[in-house]
Formats: structure tokens, sequence, C-alpha cells
């Protein structure tokens, strides 16, 4: 397992187990889905061709910018490095598939986590009418 740390507790420790059994079985659902294939593929291609430090630099970028919008500051020259960025990651295909797998694996992980949270009834009301049809 990967999650649970003691296998020899009373019930409400059975219970973690079981839950973690269950995670388990949805991570290996995951890895099955075609977000997560695309995802794992483009993610080592974007390795292997040395671009994974210029994702993490548009990731810095798009963090300054946000960080500045959200205190009522405008950067214009962090804001036209990360569209001079985007434009590049626009025109080169191991970055643009990276980013478009990422974005539909995320996604896909997102609606998992906010149907888990209407089952729940946690979040803003609206999370209460959740959709078991995912896509």
């Amino acid at each position: 397992m990967l999650w649970a740390k003691n296998k020899t507790a009373g019930p409400a420790q059975t219970e973690k187990g079981d839950l973690w059994q269950k995670v388990e079985s949805l991570a290996a659902f995951l890895r099955n889905t075609e977000e997560y294939r695309e995802y794992s593929q483009y993610r080592e291609a974007l390795y292997l061709s040395g671009y994974f430090e210029l994702v993490q630099e548009l990731r810095q970028r798009q963090a300054q910018v946000h960080l500045a919008r959200a205190v009522g500051v405008e950067n214009r020259e962090n804001e036209d490095e990360l569209e001079s960025l985007y434009a590049y990651f626009g025109a080169e295909p191991v970055l643009s598939n990276f980013l478009y797998a990422e974005s539909r694996f995320f996604t896909l992980l997102q609606q998992i986590r906010d149907s888990f949270s209407g089952c729940l009834g946690l979040g803003m009301e609206e999370s209460k009418n959740y959709d078991r049809n995912l896509n």
C-alpha cells in the first residue's frame, strides 16, 4: 500500500486501509485513461527534449504576473516576457503538446475532486449538484 502505514490497528485504521486501497484502485484506473497516457507521453518527450527548464520559467513568469495582478500592480515587462513565452510555446510542438495534455489530465483530476466535494456536500452550494458523468 502506498498510503497506509499501519496495517495492524483497530477498526478505524482498517477503514482507512480500505480507503487507501480504493485510492490506489482509482489511481490505477486513471493511469489507463487517454488523458493520463498522453500526459505521460508528452511529459517524457518534454524531459528528453531539454525543455523542462523552459516550462519552469513559464510557470515562474505566470506566478509573478498573477501575483502582481492580485495586489494591483501591473508589470508590463513581466507580462511582455510571458506573452513571448506563450508565442514560443505555441510554435514548438513538444511544448504545446505537453501543455495541452497536462491541461486535459489536470482538468480530469479537478472534475474528480469537484465530484468528491459534491458527494460530500463540501464547497460552494452548486457543488452539491455534482455531475457523475465527468465527460
